[in-house]
């Protein structure tokens, strides 16, 4: 057995900063996160630029960049990451972009798409190794090739299109961790959460609020320090009616926006409440209708396999099991994994293989059954088969 980790089976990762402030705020800013041996940093100088003072032209990463990044994810093909060299060719309209990432279709949506996409091409990241003391530089959106052909509705108008855009694997990464620690539902953040308050308040709470699941014990946050967290300024939010202003005007305040919005388990309420000293409001939120899983029918079989054919003690059956009661699927793997997984306790057996292999062996291994005429049996083999094969690391708790 290893005794360290791989880089590609890191399925199991918090990022120290998603307790501390989102990765996504209502402004852009350059953001480093730690997790496990690695350090991401977002909104660095090109390393070819070796100027005194170099450019920086994206200096980081907002919830506006996020809505754009999530909505590409769609549109890539779900196998495309499992392969090396991907022959096909994809294509789609920056209009349907505007429609998937924004929930509908406007001019200003259009201008507001260019103008991110445009940041993306020029935003440089990097992941520094500690175990290897290595650098690796990249721009955040690996590939793309633009095309101009004339529109189909209006005569003598250009219509933009988008062949091959292509996050770069590092950010694929991030945003599948991020959506699966954060709690958060995509399609919620598309169609029913607006404006870049709304959606950095979205992408902050849900993973909070999932601890508390009664409105008389709540997560709690001042509004002055929530602000402060997610990148919301002004020199008004000084005042503390100000500060509840803020979340309750408007034609759909942010407040109703978040209140009974569905997330990856249950659904979180919300509401305001002043604090006990008087100085501040609060923002309390908790999560109701979360979804326990029925592991019974499966977990007997499967730890004995593990304790046999590995050697595993109790408590690494147990870190196993935890693990895949909190893994969540992301859209890729969704895809596939409907096509075998109808009750809780199939999608749990897979979700324990899942984090036995790693995301991109398992990945590969759905991804090649993707007709879905292999049973849950013959999958289960397989995993089993792979399992022994790459003689993953167990978890010592």
């Amino acid at each position: 057995m290893q005794t360290g980790k791989r880089k590609s089976d890191s399925n199991a990762l918090v990022f120290k900063d998603f307790l501390r402030s989102p990765i996504f705020g209502v402004t852009a800013h350059q953001n480093e996160v730690e997790c496990d041996g690695w350090i991401w940093k977002t909104g660095i100088a090109n390393p070819l630029d070796e100027s005194e003072n170099p450019i920086i032209p994206c200096e980081g990463l907002s919830v506006e960049h996020a809505e754009i990044m999530f909505g590409l994810m769609t549109f890539q093909p779900t196998d495309y990451h499992f392969q090396p060299n991907p022959p096909a060719t994809f294509r789609f309209s920056l209009k349907k972009l505007c429609e998937v990432s924004y929930g509908t279709y406007s001019q200003p949506h259009y201008k507001k798409a260019k103008r991110i996409l445009k940041d993306l091409s020029e935003c440089w990241g990097s992941v520094y190794f500690k175990e290897s003391r290595e650098t690796h530089s990249f721009r955040v959106l690996k590939e793309i090739t633009i095309v101009s052909k004339p529109s189909r509705r209006q005569k003598g108008v250009q219509e933009l299109w988008l062949d091959n855009v292509v996050l770069h694997e590092s950010y694929q990464e991030l945003l599948t961790h991020f959506t699966r620690q954060m709690m958060i539902d995509v399609n919620e953040l598309h169609e029913r959460v607006k404006g870049k308050l709304a959606k950095a308040l979205y992408l902050f709470l849900p993973s909070r609020a999932s601890h508390y699941t009664s409105s008389n014990k709540p997560f709690k946050i001042k509004l002055a320090k929530l602000y402060e967290q997610v990148g919301q300024t002004g020199i008004k939010l000084r005042y503390k009616s100000t500060r509840k202003e803020v979340l309750t005007r408007g034609k759909i305040p942010v407040i109703d926006q978040l209140n009974g919005v569905k997330i990856a388990k249950g659904t979180m309420y919300c509401d305001i409440r002043e604090s006990s000293d008087e100085e501040d409001w609060m923002l309390c939120c908790w999560v109701e209708g979360n979804i326990q899983i029925d592991r019974s029918s499966s977990e007997s079989k499967t730890k004995d396999w593990f304790v046999d054919e590995l050697g595993y003690i109790p408590r690494q059956w147990a870190m196993l099991c935890s693990m895949a009661d909190k893994y969540e699927w992301d859209l890729h793997q969704e895809k596939y994994i409907q096509k075998w997984c109808r009750k809780n306790h199939e999608h749990w057996l897979f979700k324990v293989y899942a984090c036995a292999l790693g995301d991109h062996y398992f990945n590969s291994i759905i991804a090649k059954e993707s007709d879905g005429q292999a049973g849950i049996g013959a999958m289960t083999k397989q995993f089993r088969d792979a399992v022994l094969k790459a003689q993953p690391i167990l978890p010592l708790g």
